[in-house]
């Protein structure tokens, strides 16, 4: 085979898909694909062939828009990324244009689409899209092409704009296009179906831009509707003055205009949150109220602390019928009282530890609920108050409960939805308390006070059946023990109350919440359980200094070396199965 054969054979190739393409538009798609990857007399043969068929008529019908958005796409790739590997000369590029110009739909909503189909197309500029450059080129086409499409009348733009992915873009452009020739008809759409409205809303705004409040004290002298007036006004986006003047158009526009308010695209640091959030709130649009606040949460400083616990308590009796409870999300939630446990005094704690309680079920694993966890730490009955809520009265029956078996009181009746919410939070905030009772500012335990708290809350626990259950907590909660200052852990305040309360069920829950604090852990696949190893043998060496005074400690540390020799014991296991290349 000499050296020429295989472009020969190409040609060869390519000359049968030209013939084979014939007059079908899909199949010259197709090739055009291909187009970039062909030797130069090829891609010529190609746009030649193309061409022809183009300037003859001929080509079907079907699908011939497609290939005209294809090739025109295809210009504008190559064009954008000129001088760059494997874009095609520009002189290729300007042949290909005449045929892209000889196929282009006579429809203006076909021929310009594209231009309005994402936010950013590809006008083959070569800007790219963060330059100004390339927001002028853009806006400038954007406003030629709605200035074609209107040349066919009103009615055929708001059909364009349906096709578009944001027809608030043409309203602007018609805006540009035609100043103020629509000024009737775009206060009418004011108050259309979409997209009709999206459209006018492009049209005010972009009139706002233009002319400012010179125009819209025009436009608000004539007394549109409220509703219009609202929108004119929103579109400024001229706040707070906006909301002001609405307020002197009267209660039908002021109302308009807070119904319609948006809480998002407000655009940083803006400094009127908090007085649009209560204005929002007046409006009974609570839930949007929050959303703004909780956006400039940290722009707003510290003085919205009284407004957003007014907030909470006003959403937490209207969130069922609220439409726009979706608008927050867990995350929302879980900042909102974050800042409220940060920056809420004293005298407030009463109030947001009562918000913490409403709204366990939207703040995730471990609520930010410091407030709350205050309050159970230091009112022994406020505890075995939820925990009433939470469990049903075991202490009479032979099988025992645990901390998983969280059931709605009143026994006996079937428990309403609220009832079962109110015990799934109380379960997760009892079982997720982080903190020692007792434990002072300085990091100290009390031990007076730890060990009242705990007989107080035995004592009500067992008037009302649920000892065992106050056991089991009891000693999750003692895993949250500090350590003496000489790092002897735990510290002695719980060593000695260990002693005290001589409970099986106390020292097996402690034992088995420290073992799963550890949580997750990572290894090498055959390192076994030498992790496990090292700390039943730390553990056991505690226990052994804790013999002689504290033998209830030293039983609990034993309790937890001896999980980890169980742990050890499996995690070699793994690790000789995959020695011996088994599966798991």
């Amino acid at each position: 085979m000499t050296p020429a054969e295989p472009t020969g054979s190409l040609k060869t190739i390519v000359g049968w898909l030209i013939t084979d393409a014939g007059d079908d538009p899909p199949r010259w798609q197709q090739l055009l694909d291909a187009h970039r990857f062909l030797p130069e007399q090829d891609r010529q043969d190609v746009r030649e062939a193309l061409a022809a068929r183009a300037s003859a008529g001929t080509l079907n019908n079907d699908g011939r828009a497609d290939l005209w958005e294809a090739l025109r796409g295809f210009i504008a790739h190559d064009r954008s990324r000129s001088g760059r590997p494997g874009a095609l000369p520009a002189a290729e590029l300007d042949s290909l244009g005449a045929i892209e110009q000889l196929l282009a739909p006579s429809d203006p909503i076909q021929r310009y689409g594209w231009l309005f189909a994402t936010q950013l197309p590809d006008m083959g500029s070569g800007f790219r899209f963060s330059d100004p450059a390339y927001d002028a080129a853009l806006r400038e086409q954007r406003t030629a092409a709605i200035a074609e499409v209107e040349k066919q009348g009103l009615e055929t733009v708001r059909e364009f704009a349906g096709y578009t992915v944001d027809a608030r873009t043409v309203g602007a452009c018609l805006a540009d296009a035609t100043a103020d020739k629509y000024h009737a008809e775009a206060l009418a759409m004011a108050t259309a179906e979409q997209p009709g409205e999206r459209l006018a809303e492009g049209w005010l705004a972009r009139r706002f831009q233009q002319d400012g409040w010179t125009w819209l004290d025009q436009l608000l002298a004539g007394e549109p509707a409220p509703g219009q007036a609202a929108l004119a006004l929103l579109m400024s986006r001229d706040y707070p003055k906006a909301w002001q003047v609405a307020d002197t158009c009267g209660t039908p526009v002021a109302e308009a205009f807070w119904q319609n308010f948006p809480v998002n695209g407000l655009g940083h640091g803006f400094g009127s949150a908090a007085e649009a959030a209560g204005r929002l709130a007046q409006a009974g649009r609570t839930a949007a109220a929050l959303k703004l606040l909780i956006t400039y949460l940290h722009d707003l400083g510290l003085q919205l602390v009284d407004l957003l616990i007014s907030l909470l308590s006003q959403f937490a009796d209207t969130h069922q019928v609220d439409s726009e409870t979706q608008l927050l999300s867990e995350y929302d939630f879980r900042t909102v009282f974050e800042y409220l446990n940060q920056h809420a005094d004293q005298e407030r704690s009463a109030q947001v530890g009562q918000l913490e309680w409403d709204f366990m079920a939207v703040l995730g694993d471990e609520p930010p609920v410091d407030r709350l966890y205050e309050a159970l730490v230091s009112d022994p009955g406020f505890f075995v108050a939820v925990m009433e809520i939470s469990w049903r009265a075991s202490d009479a029956e032979d099988d025992e409960d645990d901390e998983e078996g969280a059931e709605a009181a009143p026994e006996g009746e079937p428990p309403t939805s609220q009832q079962l919410q109110q015990a799934e939070n109380g379960y997760v905030l009892l079982t997720s308390i982080d903190r020692l009772p007792g434990t002072q500012p300085d990091g100290q335990v009390d031990s007076a006070v730890l060990r009242q708290w705990v007989t107080q809350v035995l004592e009500r626990a067992d008037a009302s059946g649920r000892r065992k259950i106050a056991e089991a907590l009891i000693g999750q909660i003692l895993a949250n023990a500090p350590g003496d200052d000489d790092e002897t852990w735990p510290c002695r305040p719980v060593r000695d109350l260990l002693e005290v309360l001589q409970s099986e069920r106390v020292e097996q829950n402690l034992a088995i919440k420290l073992y799963n604090l550890r949580g997750a852990t990572g290894r090498g696949l055959q390192d076994g359980g030498k992790q496990e190893r090292e700390l039943a043998a730390q553990y056991r060496a505690s226990a052994a200094g804790f013999v002689g005074s504290w033998p209830q400690t030293a039983a609990v540390l034993r309790q937890l070396a001896d999980m980890y020799d169980t742990n050890a014991r499996e995690e070699e296991a793994e690790a000789e199965r995959f020695r011996q290349g088994q599966q798991k």
